[in-house]
């Protein structure tokens, strides 16, 4: 389903965006009237909502319904609201409700920011692409970000920001963080390998001796007490 400001578009993609652009200023003069009520201009409870009137009253807008009850769900995805009372759905309609292909409309992309509608073109494929090249522990990271969950798209945001991070700090760095991040855990985590870069462990060879200091003399046996502990004076007299 979709909002009802997207509903009923021409399939037509230029007069598909005349739509929802007449959709959107008929919400803007909607809300500068509903601001002029005193009413509202009194009320005293918060924020008017004028998505939510506009909706309730029938003005197609870009809001949701959400419930969490599934019969509610089911009723509304299932019947249509004509002639003033509620119908099931046709089989034709719902044979045209399936046959829609929101790629090649503009209702699901339109005024979306850059970056979302780039979102949208990612999938499991793409990532797993991206990260191929890189080097086997940014390609394991990346296929347990997308299996972690029960579907692959939970763990996009993950890949993404994975993505992110190495335009940032450069494809070796992650690779090397991705690896020592695999060598203590078999669950990765972005912020575990985040908290690598910004402290530069990456740059810490795994294999690297760790420093051995040099202990006092008077420290070199530890807590372990010898014989000349326990004669008169100690050992320090």
């Amino acid at each position: 389903t979709r909002p009802s400001l997207f509903r009923k578009l021409s399939k037509d993609s230029f007069n598909a965006q005349v739509d929802t652009i007449l959709g959107m200023v008929r919400i803007i003069d909607f809300s500068l009237w509903l601001n002029q009520l005193s009413f509202v201009k009194n009320w005293p409870y918060g924020d008017v909502f004028h998505g939510a009137i506009a909706q309730h009253y029938g003005i197609p807008t870009n809001c949701m319904d959400v419930t969490s009850d599934l019969e509610t769900a089911l009723f509304f995805a299932c019947c249509n609201y004509e002639n003033g009372q509620w119908r099931p759905l046709r089989a034709d309609e719902f044979a045209e409700a399936n046959s829609r292909n929101l790629g090649k409309n503009c209702d699901a992309r339109y005024g979306m920011p850059e970056a979302h509608r780039k979102y949208l073109s990612y999938n499991k494929d793409s990532f797993l692409s991206w990260a191929e090249p890189i080097g086997p522990f940014t390609f394991k990271t990346i296929q347990y970000f997308l299996t972690a969950d029960k579907e692959p798209e939970q763990g996009y945001k993950y890949c993404t920001s994975l993505m992110k991070a190495a335009d940032r700090y450069g494809q070796t760095r992650i690779e090397a963080a991705c690896e020592r991040v695999l060598s203590f855990s078999s669950t990765p985590t972005l912020r575990n390998i985040l908290t690598v870069l910004k402290n530069g462990q990456d740059k810490i060879p795994l294999n690297a001796e760790p420093k051995t200091h040099v202990s006092s003399a008077k420290r070199s046996r530890g807590i372990t007490r010898g014989a000349d502990a326990f004669r008169k004076g100690g050992a320090n007299a």
